[in-house]
């Protein structure tokens, strides 16, 4: 007890206050205190400081001991009240006691006064600990109920072996979307909101828990709705003071938004190892097509050479015409693999991607077998890309073959064009394309269709399906180069039994469509101008030199780009046309091209080219210029008929 406890009493005699207070100061204390005499001062005392005990008479000339107490009541105070008074009978003392008074005493024998104060004021300071903790305890209850009402991790206590759910946090209503209510009645009812495929996991998990071992596991859970989603389970014992095992405690975690991001990420990891794995494809086969071309050149030139040599009863002219179909066969080969390296020659312009489906679906109906069905729709909308229509052309072809070898048995093939507009959402929900807006041309089919595995490796080279001898496993990876090269994307979808849809993405520009403007045929023939002939590969030079030679033409031979412009300079009032290999080595044929039109203004040129990595960035300086580029090998009717063109005037540069 204090040494200076704060007494308020309530009494209408001074002298008999002063006895209360002489009795504290008997025991060694020094009371501060106050008198009130009515409900006024009463209040007015219990306004202005804390008292720590109330010493109160019962009866008073204008107030009484029990009015005192309905006051303290209405405050809603409970500090200790003892009744002194002069005389107390019994039933006054009881009436007191049930309002509230602690104790009571006549101030004729006032000896146990102060050891009842301090018994009082004792249990008062430890009904205030008590009040304290049980108010410390509902701020944290409370608390923890705002905590777990309000999020979605669900929070658990429940018996070993789950017999007795003791708490389970309203977040099980969110994410389980079942009631609580049943886990209170049937704890291992929650086992039947688990998948399936999971149950056996989390059955085990049940014994750890009845070993009292921590546990810590993912399992999917299937909703009152049908959704699926992925839940993070971690549990731990609680043990007593003796070490034995009493309940579990745990949280769980709705993880679904974490696995799909998982998912997601293992995707693009998947696409960037594809796209990774076919870029390196495509450089080997592009080098692959670069060599070989050289090779196919001087084949196909000395062949025409041999071909036009030969009268057309010699029995070596059909030796030669089977060496040149091989040749011609060899050809396609090597445009195919440059087409799926993307480094082709492309002579792209705004075309409509109607115009293309429309022109071509002669040519499909052609591909398809009569017992499957074409069907075309495009859009009503004109869409407008930049694209070589010819190689639009052949991704068509190639869909469609594959189409129609997928419906031995006939079936339906469906062409259409449609327009889309690929946003943010669309990409980070499909993990693939660029913002903006594109044509779509999708092709599909009701055969047979493919299983994963077997989609996921359709666009690489020389894989196939087929049987031998019934394709060479480039036709799909043509068209992803193709489509690459247009700066578009392909997706596949395809299921066994349900047929395969391919749908192919390029970009809308906002320019009109160029009219394509044909040029009269001339037959192929030769002349007598002079052709500068700039070729680093020796025997792709001979071969050319004498093709042109064996027409008429005379030719001066250049190895290298700087020794081109230097027979320009020398030979400049003969050479009336230069036909230049795209990279040599000291110095390209583009820069080549670009001193030899400063020397001889107005040149007529043409470009070859066998591929090379470096020529990509070139090319597209070339086309956007306009200039002839023609692909290896060359020397064919075709190029006799481009040189004669150009230089009778009938095509520009």
């Amino acid at each position: 007890m204090d040494k200076y406890p704060q007494v308020l009493i309530v009494d209408d005699s001074e002298d008999d206050t002063q006895l209360l207070l002489g009795e504290l100061r008997k025991r060694g204390y020094e009371p501060h205190h106050e008198r009130v005499d009515s409900a006024l001062s009463m209040e007015s005392a219990l306004a202005g400081k804390k008292w720590d005990i109330v010493l109160s008479d019962c009866v008073l000339l204008n107030f009484s001991g029990i009015s005192a107490l309905e006051i303290l009541k209405e405050n809603g105070l409970d500090m200790p009240f003892i009744l002194v008074s002069r005389k107390i009978d019994e039933e006054t003392a009881v009436q007191h006691m049930r309002a509230g008074a602690r104790d009571f005493f006549e101030k004729g024998n006032l000896w146990r006064l102060v050891p009842a104060i301090e018994r009082e004021l004792q249990n008062a300071d430890e009904r205030n600990r008590r009040k304290k903790a049980e108010e410390l305890l509902r701020k944290s209850e409370e608390r923890f109920r705002l905590i777990t009402g309000t999020i979605d991790e669900v929070f658990w206590i429940v018996d070993v072996g789950i017999e007795r759910m003791h708490y389970i946090s309203p977040g099980y209503e969110r994410v389980w979307g079942y009631s609580r209510l049943s886990l209170y009645k049937d704890p291992h009812s929650f086992i039947d909101a688990v998948h399936p495929e999971d149950r056996d996991r989390m059955l085990f998990n049940l014994k750890l828990q009845k070993k009292g071992q921590p546990y810590d596991h993912e399992y999917r859970i299937i909703r009152p709705d049908g959704e699926v989603r992925w839940i993070w389970d971690h549990g731990y014992p609680v043990r007593d003071e003796t070490g034995h095992l009493t309940c579990y405690v745990g949280v769980a975690h709705d993880i679904t938004l974490r696995k799909q991001a998982e998912e997601e990420r293992k995707k693009l990891e998947e696409q960037l190892l594809q796209a990774q794995k076919m870029e390196a494809i495509g450089q080997l086969t592009g080098g692959i097509a670069h060599d070989f071309n050289n090779i196919l050149t001087v084949i196909t030139g000395f062949g025409a050479i041999m071909k036009m040599k030969l009268q057309d009863d010699d029995p070596l002219h059909m030796h030669i015409e089977h060496i040149l179909a091989a040749s011609d066969r060899a050809v396609n080969l090597t445009r195919s693999l440059l087409a799926f390296s993307r480094k082709q020659i492309m002579a792209p312009k705004p075309v409509d991607m109607n115009e293309i489906i429309l022109k071509g679906e002669k040519f499909l109906r052609r591909v398809i077998s009569e017992l499957v069905e074409l069907k075309v729709n495009t859009a009503d909308e004109t869409l407008i890309i930049y694209a070589d229509s010819m190689q639009i052309e052949q991704v068509l072809v190639n869909l469609a073959t594959n189409a129609r070898d997928a419906m031995p048995n006939g079936g339906t093939m469906l062409v259409e064009t449609s327009s889309f507009a690929i946003d943010d959402h669309f990409i980070n929900t499909h993990g693939y394309g660029r913002k903006g807006s594109y044509a779509i041309l999708s092709l599909s089919d009701t055969g047979t269709g493919m299983d994963k595995t077997t989609s996921e490796r359709i666009f690489e080279p020389f894989f196939t399906t087929k049987e031998a001898g019934k394709g060479t496993g480039l036709g799909l990876s043509v068209v992803y180069g193709i489509i690459m090269q247009h700066n578009g994307f392909i997706t596949c979808d395809s299921r066994p039994g349900r047929g395969t849809t391919f749908r192919i993405y390029l970009p809308i520009i906002g320019e009109e469509p160029e009219k394509c403007k044909s040029l009269p045929d001339i037959p192929a023939q030769g002349g007598t101008e002079t052709v500068l002939l700039a070729e680093d590969d020796e025997e792709s030079r001979i071969a050319s030199r004498m093709f042109l030679e064996n027409y008429g033409y005379r030719v001066v031979e250049a190895t290298n780009g700087a020794e081109a412009v230097a027979l320009c300079r020398t030979h400049k009032d003969e050479i009336r046309l230069a036909l230049i290999d795209v990279i040599m080595p000291r110095m390209n044929g583009w820069e080549a091209y670009s001193l030899i039109e400063q020397i001889k203004p107005g040149i007529k040129v043409i470009f070859i080219s066998g591929y090379t990595a470096d020529f990509v960035l070139l090319q597209q300086e070339m086309v956007r210029k306009g200039v002839n580029i023609l692909s290896k090998p060359a020397l064919n009717m075709g190029l006799l008929t481009k040189i004669r063109n150009l230089l009778d005037g009938q095509e520009k540069l």
